[in-house]
């Protein structure tokens, strides 16, 4: 991996569906971010490296990271077309174990919040009155990433939806018996470029364009 010596220039890569707005503006090594969203609005903010192909950016705090992060790890366990409700279950992917006491949260077509539930022991909850429901978000806020995804394609069906650990790096902070831990996550995105300049990051399948 060849690291790129950094810009002193500020640059600001924005994204806007008409539901979500966020952008990074980088400037030196640091970067802030900020999403807005009736969902949630909030900012963050760090360090980054430039490499070929890649920003890296290194969060300071894993509870206000972007949506674009969350992952859609989904798979249909079985139909429920007889009954009132379907039912997802939330394990995490290090050991497969259920998540318990996860917030799930149900949200209408403008990203209000509907309601919020909560996985019971054995990492199930079960969606009553769907017909409002556009978008579901999954998060236990322990170094799992978000689950953020359409409920439609998912109605009147059992799913599993599994979390996925965050990749995290940074200092190491000392913890006890000499031991050392990384807090911070990391964050990659894939640079695109025109005619040797940078037009575009891609963060999953979302596109932050550069701003002119």
């Amino acid at each position: 991996m060849t690291v790129l010596l950094i810009s002193c220039s500020k640059e600001v890569y924005e994204f806007d569906n008409g539901l979500r707005k966020s952008k990074f503006i980088l400037k030196n090594s640091k970067f802030k971010y900020i999403e807005e969203s009736n969902a949630e609005s909030f900012k963050s903010a760090g360090t980054f490296i430039r490499t070929d192909t890649t920003l890296i950016f290194n969060f300071k705090k894993s509870e206000k990271l972007p949506f674009s992060y969350a992952t859609r790890e989904i798979e249909i366990i079985s139909s429920e077309k007889d009954k009132n409700f379907s039912e997802i279950t939330v394990i995490n992917t290090f050991n497969s174990f259920p998540e318990f006491s996860v917030n799930v949260v149900l949200r209408d077509k403008k990203l209000n919040t509907l309601r919020i539930l909560k996985t019971d022991s054995e990492g199930k909850v079960r969606i009553e009155n769907s017909t409002n429901i556009y978008e579901i978000e999954i998060a236990n806020n322990t170094f799992s990433r978000k689950a953020i995804f359409t409920y439609e394609p998912f109605k009147e069906k059992n799913i599993l939806v599994k979390l996925i650990l965050i990749e995290l790096g940074g200092e190491p902070v000392d913890g006890p018996h000499g031991w050392a831990y990384y807090i911070e996550p990391i964050i990659k995105c894939d640079i695109l470029r025109r005619d040797n300049e940078t037009i575009a990051i891609t963060l999953n399948d979302f596109r932050y364009d550069r701003a002119k």
